[in-house]
């Protein structure tokens, strides 16, 4: 398992974004639209326009697919509006992801 932080920044605006992540683990031959483990999400508030901005660490996430050595971790990031502590009415921009191991 991982867990991610999102750096992210906006031009303008006030209020939260709420970024989702998952991922699949790809060896050899695996078909790439495998599906991907179990979504975790991050929420963060815009404290000023135009600084970088990091989000709480997600919960644990697993990917599916069988992790080892050497092996491709794909990972999905999203902005999820449609969740209620998404309330930027703004573009938010990914700048970079912390990921720990």
């Amino acid at each position: 398992t991982f867990t991610v932080a999102a750096l992210w920044t906006a031009d303008s605006g006030s209020g939260g974004v709420v970024w989702k992540f998952s991922a699949r683990m790809l060896a050899n031959d695996d078909p790439i639209d495998s599906a991907l483990g179990t979504e975790q999400a991050s929420t963060d508030t815009l404290l000023a326009a135009g600084d970088v901005h990091e989000s709480p660490t997600t919960s644990s996430i697993t990917p599916s697919g069988t992790a080892a050595a050497s092996r491709l971790m794909a990972l999905k990031i999203a902005r999820w509006p449609a969740n209620a502590g998404d309330t930027l009415a703004a573009d938010a921009r990914l700048i970079g992801l912390r990921i720990f191991w």
